[in-house]
């Protein structure tokens, strides 16, 4: 989905297995070749409590799929989109990070400005279209079975909600780059149809964040 366009329904293939590298850093003034990549099965995950409730979907377990999307806003924003849904379960759960639109060489270096550690401000807005800024988080969390969408977007967060990466590592599938990003994260969402609204806590997700 993309948020401009309020959670398109069409989803992409099975993200399955990727492959791994560690970026090596800059020395001052001196280049390092980065290392070849390095073949291995990452785990990609999302688990929580939605009023008190604990679910957990795992790309490639069972009828779990992910997907990630890389979408111009406009002239001044930039949003990276994870989406992993359950079948089985009919539920689904999807994380964007808002970013301003910078034009840079390659995506490698846009993910690499983009998706680091830190803590996030969630957006907040009453009615479409959204006032987007840089640095903002959308959760939203789908309930396919009662054809229901809540969003975080819609919900003024608590002192208690935090939405924090806490690490990252480079990575790459199928020759495209992605940035895994673990992290943890907190808060309210909001059905803006129905009004009802669902409390999020003690998330983690290992999740990528890149262009399909």
């Amino acid at each position: 989905m993309e948020v401009s366009k309020l959670l398109q329904k069409n989803v992409g293939k099975a993200f399955l297995v990727l492959l791994a590298f560690s970026l090596l850093g800059l020395a001052a003034c001196t280049k390092k070749e980065l290392p070849e990549p390095i073949e291995e099965t990452p785990q990609i995950w999302v688990k929580a409590t939605i009023d008190g409730v604990p679910f957990e979907m795992a790309a490639g377990k069972g009828s779990s799929y992910a997907t990630t999307i890389k979408h111009n806003i406009d002239s001044n924003l930039t949003e990276f989109v994870f989406k992993i849904n359950d079948l089985a379960n009919e539920h689904g759960l999807q994380i964007t990070f808002i970013d301003s639109f910078s034009k840079f060489a390659t995506i490698e270096e846009q993910l690499s400005h983009s998706i680091t550690t830190g803590g996030y401000k969630f957006a907040h807005a009453s009615s479409w279209p959204f006032k987007l800024r840089a640095n903002e988080i959308i959760v939203i969390y789908n309930d396919y079975k009662h054809s229901e969408e809540y969003y975080s977007i819609y919900s003024a967060q608590p002192q208690w909600a935090k939405f924090e990466i806490v690490s990252v590592k480079d990575v790459v599938f199928e020759n495209k780059p992605f940035r895994m990003a673990q992290i943890k994260f907190s808060c309210k969402i909001k059905d803006p149809f129905t009004g009802w609204i669902y409390t999020i806590s003690d998330g983690e997700a290992s999740i990528p964040f890149g262009q399909r």
